[in-house]
């Protein structure tokens, strides 16, 4: 059994091997958004950074090295977030003056918007999972 994104987006599916038949059946699975973007709830200004990241594949690499940078700069997670906080603002600022959706917020206001939600989404998405140890259960040794 494995599982496989469908190009849309939008639903996972369950692939099974039926035994009575030679072919693949594709079920679906779960009715619920991609896991990488389950639970996030951004505010418009994040939500438009991310589109544009999205949207252009060399933003996107250049925020995933930032990200994976941070791992080894900052090892506590509350101060890799307030990191990149301060990052993802400050690009944002500076693509103001060639995004003009960016303008239209940042000519409004001098004081920061926070993107800490945003950076919590990519630090989850673009860092290593930390490898759990066979044989040592969740909740330690009893």
């Amino acid at each position: 059994m494995r599982f496989v994104e469908p190009a849309t987006g939008g639903h996972w599916l369950r692939v099974l091997r039926v035994p009575d038949r030679i072919d693949f059946r594709v079920y679906l699975y779960l009715r619920a958004p991609r896991p990488d973007f389950a639970g996030v709830s951004l505010n418009r200004y994040e939500q438009l950074l991310l589109d544009y990241i999205q949207s252009q594949p060399d933003e996107s690499d250049f925020w995933e090295v930032q990200v994976k940078a941070l791992q080894d700069s900052h090892p506590a997670h509350l101060a890799k977030v307030h990191e990149l906080n301060r990052l993802l603002w400050a690009y944002f600022v500076e693509r103001g003056g060639s995004v003009p959706s960016f303008a239209e917020v940042t000519g409004t206001s001098d004081a920061a918007i926070s993107m800490r939600n945003l950076a919590e989404f990519l630090i989850e998405r673009w860092s290593p999972r930390p490898r759990r140890r066979s044989g040592i259960k969740p909740g330690g040794p009893t």
